[in-house]
């Protein structure tokens, strides 16, 4: 599947625009399905070179960082289904009215930083590269959130 977008689509949309320079027909809707091909080909690639990797988020203590992510997973109605030392799996229930069907987050515990990274699965398993634009959003949501409770933690600590 991750093939027919990055390398078929393209081919086809190439092939179609030379055919029509070789017939001396109109190429304007072939350079411009060319085009719109080879953006949404390359945004893919980036998308699917980029769906495994962690982002580093420095936090407290681990217990700290723990307590922290379990309670911003418990207001953002995620579900934790894996929850130890050293790291938590969460997932968003299925609703008819939401696209974030298999979105999964985990989040691992390192010294005073936090690893965090959401993926979401189609069918047997099958990682979906297009939805990862998506599903950084999830993750800023989840960062943002995170840095705000450290930061008020931290200026709970220095008042007192």
């Amino acid at each position: 599947m991750n093939l027919l977008f990055i390398i078929v689509f393209p081919f086809i949309a190439f092939i179609n625009l030379k055919r029509s320079l070789n017939i001396g027909a109109d190429i304007f809707f072939p350079t411009t399905l060319f085009i719109i091909t080879l953006l949404l080909t390359i945004s893919f690639f980036y998308a699917l070179l980029n769906i495994n990797k962690l982002r580093k988020i420095k936090g407290l203590s681990p217990k700290e960082n723990k307590k922290i992510i379990t309670h911003i997973f418990e207001s953002l109605e995620w579900q934790i289904y894996r929850n130890n030392i050293q790291f938590t799996q969460a997932t968003l229930d299925w609703n008819w009215f939401s696209f974030d069907y298999g979105k999964e987050i985990i989040v691992l515990y390192e010294n005073e930083s936090i690893l965090i990274n959401c993926v979401s699965y189609g069918r047997g398993d099958l990682k979906l590269f297009t939805h990862w634009f998506i599903n950084r959003k999830k993750e800023n949501e989840i960062i943002k959130e995170f840095e705000k409770q450290i930061k008020m933690k931290i200026e709970k600590q220095t008042n007192l």
